[in-house]
């Protein structure tokens, strides 16, 4: 029975889309409900951001279980394009508040940014690696 190696990148991107996850819930995340019971755009803005990193999660834990290189490669490349909608989400195509004071502008969407980006660059890495790991038609290693 064959063994394969675990990816660092690919544990890399299940922990920071976990912690992206559940931190735009908590410590990251905008106001919250106001007195009225009204809410501001951004509060729909973290649920989305709250979806599209438990979706990353699962995605990169598949991709750790997974046996299939062609499968791993697809999920990598998925895990980089639902990074980069994190990082460009928040104030490009989902609602931020007027304020740019406010705490969705000064954390979330920091944090958003962060956490998109290092996920993307996971991913690109590791599809960077598979591909040198990958013996070529010819015989010869991957370089």
């Amino acid at each position: 029975m064959q063994t394969r190696k675990l990816s660092a990148a690919a544990v890399v991107q299940v922990v920071v889309a976990i912690v992206f996850a559940v931190g735009v819930l908590t410590f990251a995340g905008p106001c919250g409900v106001h007195d009225d019971g009204s809410v501001s755009p951004c509060f729909g803005t973290s649920r989305m951001l709250t979806v599209l990193g438990f979706s990353a999660a699962l995605l990169s834990a598949v991709r750790l279980l997974v046996g299939n290189a062609s499968a791993r490669l697809a999920l990598d490349v998925a895990v980089g394009v639902v990074g980069i909608s994190i990082a460009t989400a928040p104030g490009g195509f989902l609602a931020l508040c007027m304020m740019a004071t406010m705490r969705c502008h000064t954390v979330m969407r920091p944090f958003s940014i962060v956490a998109g980006v290092v996920l993307a660059v996971a991913a690109v890495a590791d599809v960077a690696m598979a591909l040198r790991a990958r013996p070529s038609s010819n015989g010869t290693s991957g370089r």
